[in-house]
């Protein structure tokens, strides 16, 4: 597979290291992600010269990039080249053949290279606070680094017309590794890599060229652990979202289940590692940092119950007792914080708690009373009921459905208008006249709750107003908010068309659910694994590298070929 390194980067699982062409500057650029996406990531700009010691100009160079190959070469003469590959998880192995590349540090102030060896360098980035070894192969190489004071004024590599540098990252000491040969790492890579594709699931030649974008994604978004991440995570890109919030997690997690459950369940733990006190999920986490400003809805327990039906280890008791034990305390955060005293129903504090950001309900101001919230509340005691049953906890089983009730009881007489759910002023009670948000069908999650009236109203309403060439839009397309490109205001998005496929599946609309997943396919076809989609033209907007859109696919296009053999 060959992409676009201007939208895609070129990384692997594990590492932090990536490199991008950045389209606006015509350069290429390595960066070092740590830190997440408030840290700068850009660490060296990357020169190439001809012969007559000319910088290439960017029409003269061909960037050719595969899953575990970067080749750039001589437009003229291909042989004049650079290759670039990930033979480990914090290595970057660098071989130029009759092309001079240069690296120029993005440096601030402090940032340092220091000579170990003969062909042996440190380079201490005080910008992303660790630390790269560079190892020269041969000679072929020149540093300018003037020292002025406390740093290095500027470093400048060059290596080549011919030759071979090894970059690896790491904290404090570099540990003792035998390093492969260039041709010998490139193949460790490549098999690697053919080891996780063959577990993707194949998929009808229509979407051959998703599914491989989708299974590189999903692998090249991976970072090992280090720091706050306690354990292997799937980042959402590599691109800037350089985070793993606390229900992305869950769509990859879902994905990864059936053929990975370890680092399945991995995308879970690691927010059960840092849970508050108060039972409270961060809403993101990178190496460096855990943040609790937003929270995340819960639907976690629900992702996991997606879990147990693709693969058993998750019934396993050891898992499913830690599970079920942090759903528990994250439920109870949201029953002792979260409850507005005056109705005893949860709300937001922002738009970003809801994983709908910009969302029109959100448009006036917060905290909102989101009848989403209250049905994810509900869904999510009702499987931790079953959960309880599971592990033989009789009487949590029943005090969880006891409290699905009570807060079922409370759910019509809020929300619905009698003609569909709306949203609340938290602090007045008063409903807010803002009903052109596909948020407020997300109750469908709870629809074998409802009676079969207003379940059909719902359903029927949704696709009425909301659904679209390339899927559900998260705007009503004749609100004057609208916008294809519009974040949630009227994009198609990979979370709510699976949680809303999954709840028309259980509501017996089994044709729309099929419906529904063939319209978001059809849409990666043309834009790609984009963050999200235009849902009349299809086109990829934000960010093309996502990893839950890249899940999302998966699921859904197995689910497709799934049916279509059924019926054969």
């Amino acid at each position: 597979m060959q992409f676009d390194l201007g939208e895609i980067p070129f990384s692997r699982s594990g590492s932090f290291f990536a490199l991008s062409y950045d389209k606006k500057q015509q350069q290429l650029l390595l960066r070092d992600i740590h830190g997440g996406d408030e840290s700068p990531s850009e660490i060296f700009r990357i020169n190439f010269y001809n012969e007559e010691d000319e910088v290439y100009k960017p029409e003269q160079l061909i960037y050719e990039s595969s899953e575990t190959l970067l080749t750039v070469s001589d437009h003229a003469f291909p042989g004049r080249k650079t290759d670039f590959i990930y033979p480990t998880e914090d290595s970057l192995h660098i071989r130029t053949s009759g092309m001079r590349m240069e690296l120029v540090a993005l440096k601030i102030r402090y940032d340092t290279l220091n000579k170990l060896g003969k062909r042996e360098y440190e380079y201490i980035s005080y910008k992303k606070e660790t630390k790269y070894q560079l190892l020269f192969f041969d000679d072929a190489f020149t540093l300018e680094a003037p020292w002025e004071s406390v740093g290095n004024h500027s470093i400048v590599i060059v290596c080549g017309p011919t030759g071979e540098l090894y970059i690896r990252n790491y904290k404090v000491v570099a540990p003792i590794v035998n390093i492969l040969p260039f041709e010998e790492g490139r193949m460790k890579v490549r098999n690697e890599y053919k080891d996780w594709l063959d577990k993707i699931p194949l998929l009808d030649d229509r979407y051959a060229a998703s599914r491989e974008m989708a299974a590189y994604l999903l692998w090249a978004n991976m970072v090992r652990q280090e720091g706050m991440l306690t354990v292997p995570v799937t980042y959402m890109s590599k691109n800037w979202m350089q985070n793993i919030w606390s229900w992305d997690n869950c769509f990859n997690a879902i994905l990864l289940a059936e053929h990975h459950p370890e680092l399945a369940f991995n995308q879970l733990k690691v927010f059960m590692d840092h849970q508050d006190p108060s039972g409270a999920y961060p809403d993101f986490i990178n190496d460096k940092y855990v943040s609790f400003n937003c929270v995340k809805p819960p639907i976690h327990a629900w992702a996991y119950q997606q879990m147990i039906s693709k693969n058993d280890y998750f019934k396993q008791e050891i898992w499913l007792t830690s599970a079920y034990e942090s759903f528990s305390a994250n439920t109870a955060f949201w029953m002792n914080y979260r409850l507005h005293e005056a109705d005893g129903l949860p709300y937001y504090t922002h738009g970003n708690d809801s994983g709908w950001d910009n969302a029109s309900v959100f448009r006036d101001g917060l905290p909102v009373t989101s009848p989403d919230l209250t049905a994810y509340l509900i869904q999510q005691m009702d499987i931790l009921s079953d959960f309880a049953q599971m592990l033989n906890r009789t009487a949590e089983s029943i005090r969880w459905r006891e409290h699905a009730d009570n807060l079922f009881s409370k759910f019509l007489p809020a929300f619905y208008d009698g003609q569909q759910l709306v949203a609340l002023d938290t602090v007045s009670g008063e409903k807010i006249d803002k009903k052109s948000s596909a948020i407020l069908f997300l109750p469908l999650v709870i629809a074998y709750r409802m009676e079969k009236d207003l379940r059909e109203q719902l359903v029927g309403h949704l696709f009425e107003r909301f659904e679209c060439r390339y899927g559900i839009a998260t705007e009503e397309p004749t609100s004057p908010l609208f916008s294809g490109d519009g974040y949630w205001l009227g994009s198609v998005w990979a979370p709510e068309t699976y949680i809303l496929v999954k709840a028309l599946q259980r509501a017996d609309h089994e044709a729309d659910a099929l419906r529904i997943s063939e319209k978001f396919c059809e849409a990666t076809i043309i834009g790609g694994m984009a963050e999200n989609f235009d849902p009349n033209n299809g086109t990829g907007n934000d960010d093309l590298a996502f990893a839950w859109t890249s899940s999302v696919f998966l699921l859904l296009a197995k689910m497709i070929q799934d049916r279509g053999e059924a019926h054969e």
